[in-house]
């Protein structure tokens, strides 16, 4: 059994959020769904060292934080797309 885990705004939403010229909610909606990863990736973290777990637990505790890291490069992607970092002269 394989685990999927969503954001509170899709990829998709965002991006269609830029697209229709609504930068700050999209930021928003961004900065959101990062949060909600990074809780995700903290618990599952934490519970891949609670050595209690079954080896095929631990396992699907590994791939939603895997999943939870992918889809944080992805909002990073877009954010950073929109918005580039600049560089400091």
């Amino acid at each position: 059994m394989t685990i999927e885990i969503n954001v509170p705004y899709p990829i998709d939403k965002i991006k269609k959020t830029f697209k229709e010229g609504n930068d700050t909610y999209a930021l928003l909606m961004i900065s959101n769904s990062l949060n909600h990863l990074q809780a995700i990736s903290n618990l599952s973290g934490a519970l891949i060292k609670d050595t209690r777990l079954d080896s095929g637990l631990a396992e699907e505790l590994e791939s939603i934080k895997l999943q939870a890291i992918c889809l944080k490069k992805e909002l990073y992607s877009l954010k950073n797309l929109h918005f580039p970092l600049r560089e400091i002269e």
